[in-house]
């Protein structure tokens, strides 16, 4: 699967290997798409990549995608990844209107919601967001661990 840059004036170009950049209807079917695109890009170091570093990955994109089709009213979302420095960013910048504001919260042991963004700044190095009149984006960055030994991992720099 070709990716080609969404965000560019421009003709689209091809981005490198270590980053990808695909836009995603606003809507539930897209979440597995979008954990197929982090596998894709991530699968380029399979033999390296310590498995924890990939479920984070997943679950941090589930998340923000997640919220990102739950509450706003975007018919788009765009799903940029890039390695770099031994992180994996995560950008996830939909095109419609926040309902809610984005805000932790305090979910009871009984709430079924609530929990996302705990999980994502407590799995992350370090995370954000930006509202302007094209959308919100959110972002995190997280730690690419490497296997150097069968019982012992590393963090990639």
């Amino acid at each position: 699967m070709t990716r080609v840059d969404p965000c560019s004036r421009h003709a689209p170009i091809a981005l490198p290997s270590r980053s990808t950049c695909v836009a995603l209807r606003a809507e539930p079917k897209s979440v597995p798409v979008a954990r197929t695109v982090v596998k894709e890009l991530l699968g380029n170091y399979g033999a390296v990549l310590a498995e924890e570093a990939a479920d984070t990955a997943f679950l941090v994109v589930t998340e923000l995608f997640t919220n990102a089709v739950v509450h706003s009213n975007a018919t788009t979302i765009l799903l940029a990844l890039r390695i770099t420095d031994g992180n994996l960013w995560v950008d996830v910048t939909d095109n419609g209107v926040l309902y809610h504001g984005i805000q932790e919260r305090s979910a009871s042991e009984l709430d079924e919601n609530g929990r996302g963004l705990l999980l994502v700044r407590t799995l992350s190095r370090s995370w954000g967001k930006r509202t302007s009149c094209l959308g919100t984006k959110v972002w995190a960055v997280l730690p690419l661990m490497t296997r150097c030994s069968s019982d012992s991992f590393l963090i990639d720099r």
